[in-house]
């Protein structure tokens, strides 16, 4: 590449994140520089007494959980030790953000082998409003999609180069993405997918797994000195399936007004404080007898309630196939709006399937299918799907625009192209 086009590409990627940058900055300014986000305390006082004491808590205020440690830790370290620093931990999401934008950049680069289906896909990343408001609080979405489209970039590598180190990076990124949010481990499917046969397929795909294990086994083998059980992360996995699939969230999906809504969200901090949850998690200190005993009583309800179970997997999956933001909790013009920018993307990204490679699209869908089922098993909520889906969204999207721009320039090119009657002529003129 010349130095030109290095120069062009370099200034192309200062703009792109310039501009993420600043978007999530101005929606930051927007909404004010302070902590809005109910779990919010809970990843503060775990990194807190994690500072104080040196040892992780086993329990912090919310629900009866320790928190994954991976934003924790993140929030010790961008802080400086001052993780009740809201201003400087909105400022550091909003910067993973706008890396976030470039490396969806270079993912799309990477799949279609065109520099100008990476803009767009970065131009895509950089503009979505629900990872720019992602990066406008204390939570963790913002870490894990940094650290999922890393992942992403390390396993295209591995399935391309065939190098075993691509495929332990692979392994490390997701075990690292899971130390952040335990959904992330529905993706190791992936892992094995390493295309080729042989004893060198065998290697990348034990080299993956070993890179998810030793990422995880540090934590693991932690939990499992603490509180004599098994737990790759946490203990959240039970009460976040008893709130999904239990009568508490049958009669969320029968909500029809804001009033209700403020109803119900009175009802559920009530059981979350002082009703079964409370009482379930103070019959079973024990975080993994928590977590069983949390999923011993919503399979008792799924089992008696199998009709009503039925209808709620149902609601939960067009919940979160639902393109616009609830109407119960925002206006009707972020509604219309947001519902108009996923059309969109779902569109353009149905589109983009046809533009990669297949094995690409496959794993595009799986990852997309996975993601989905064991949210959609658990608990639904649309920011879980912004930050599993719509980065994999914008890319294909990214590949969709590209296919668009380069039917638009052929339809706009003469009939029978100006280059092949022009280059003759001028032959001919320079003969004579």
């Amino acid at each position: 590449m010349g130095s030109a086009a290095k120069s062009s590409l370099t200034k192309g990627t200062l703009v792109l994140f310039l501009l993420a940058l600043s978007l999530r900055l101005a929606a930051a300014t927007l909404f004010g520089f302070g902590a809005r986000f109910g779990d919010a305390e809970g990843y503060v006082k775990s990194a807190e007494v994690l500072l104080e004491t040196g040892a992780y808590p086993d329990n912090v205020e919310g629900l009866p959980v320790f928190r994954a440690p991976g934003y924790p830790l993140f929030l010790a370290a961008v802080t400086l030790g001052h993780p009740r620093s809201v201003p400087a931990v909105i400022v550091a999401n909003a910067l993973l953000g706008a890396l976030a934008v470039l490396l969806a950049a270079r993912l799309g680069q990477s799949l279609t082998g065109s520099d100008r289906a990476g803009a767009f896909a970065g131009l895509l990343a950089a503009c979505d409003p629900a990872l720019v408001l992602l990066s406008t609080d204390v939570q963790s979405e913002c870490f894990t999609v940094f650290l999922l489209l890393l992942f992403a970039l390390s396993l295209v590598a591995a399935w391309r180069s065939g190098r075993a180190r691509d495929a332990l990076a692979a392994g490390i990124l997701l075990g690292a993405s899971a130390l952040v949010r335990p959904s992330c481990l529905a993706l190791a499917p992936l892992l094995p997918l390493a295309p080729g046969a042989g004893r060198a397929r065998l290697r990348r795909v034990g080299a993956a797994l070993a890179g998810l294990t030793l990422a995880l086994a540090p934590w693991t083998l932690r939990n499992f000195m603490r509180f004599g059980a098994a737990l790759p992360v946490n203990d959240q996995g039970g009460v976040v399936f008893w709130l999904g699939n239990t009568q508490l969230n049958a009669d969320y999906y029968a909500l029809r007004t804001s009033g209700e809504y403020q109803t119900y969200l009175r009802r559920f901090t009530e059981e979350v404080d002082r009703g079964s949850v409370r009482r379930l998690a103070q019959a079973h200190p024990n975080p993994a007898d928590r977590s069983r005993a949390f999923l011993a009583d919503a399979t008792e309800w799924i089992r008696a309630h199998p009709s009503a179970w039925a209808r709620l997997l149902a609601d939960k999956t067009l919940d979160w196939l639902r393109p616009w933001a609830n109407p119960l909790v925002w206006s009707p013009r972020v509604v219309v709006a947001t519902g108009l920018w996923n059309i969109l993307l779902f569109g353009l990204a149905a589109v983009g399937l046809t533009r990669v490679p297949r094995g690409v699209a496959w794993a595009a869908v799986a990852w997309l299918a996975l993601s989905a089922a064991v949210h959609v098993a658990m608990i639904v909520v649309l920011r879980y799907r912004a930050t599993f889906w719509d980065p994999v969204l914008v890319v294909l999207a990214g590949a969709a625009m590209l296919r668009v721009l380069q039917e638009t320039e052929r339809r706009e090119r003469p009939e029978g192209s100006l280059r092949r009657v022009i280059a003759p002529t001028r032959r001919r003129e320079a003969r004579r």
